[in-house]
């Protein structure tokens, strides 16, 4: 047990950060959770600074850095894939994976249009309207590409649906 210099607080020894500056490899006298609030805290009162050295940083160590993240990519392809799952529902259509998730429950996991539960690629993509950017809901990649195909329009649509009926 070691006693957090900051929060006072009895701690279990794997509870506080390694510093390998002091002689023999000693733990740092702040707890991981005060350690991680004082980081937080000395970020936001110096974010310029901060900013300036990380940039600094990283065009000094562009190289070493992108070989880290390649290696890191290349032993992490799950965590990779969720990462750009992500980072792809909130800038296309600003939503989160946990709001994608109820969609899909709410719609009982199949394509709205065809039925199907499983789309192209093992996953239903978002649907969206292109004029407004509104998200409308989850289709099977085919149902999706069709509306696309037939410009949102429902003119075009019914167009179809009568040649399919005549034919």
């Amino acid at each position: 047990m070691k006693k957090c210099s900051k929060c006072l607080k009895f701690k279990k020894k794997s509870e506080f950060y390694s510093n390998k500056k002091r002689r023999g490899g000693g733990l740092h006298h702040y707890c991981k959770v005060c350690a991680r609030k004082q980081v937080k805290e000395h970020y936001k009162n110096n974010k310029e600074k901060m900013t300036k050295i990380a940039s600094k940083y990283y065009f000094k160590n562009k190289a070493k850095i992108s070989k880290r993240v390649a290696k890191w990519k290349k032993n992490n392809p799950d965590k990779v894939k969720q990462h750009q799952r992500r980072a792809r529902l909130k800038k296309s259509y600003g939503i989160t994976e946990k709001e994608y998730d109820a969609m899909l429950m709410g719609q009982g996991k199949k394509c709205l249009i065809c039925e199907e539960y499983i789309g192209y690629c093992g996953e239903l993509v978002v649907d969206h309207n292109h004029s407004d950017g509104k998200v409308r809901g989850l289709l099977c990649h085919h149902c999706n590409r069709g509306l696309g195909c037939f410009k949102d329009s429902i003119l075009n649509l019914k167009r179809a649906i009568m040649y399919l009926e005549r034919n």
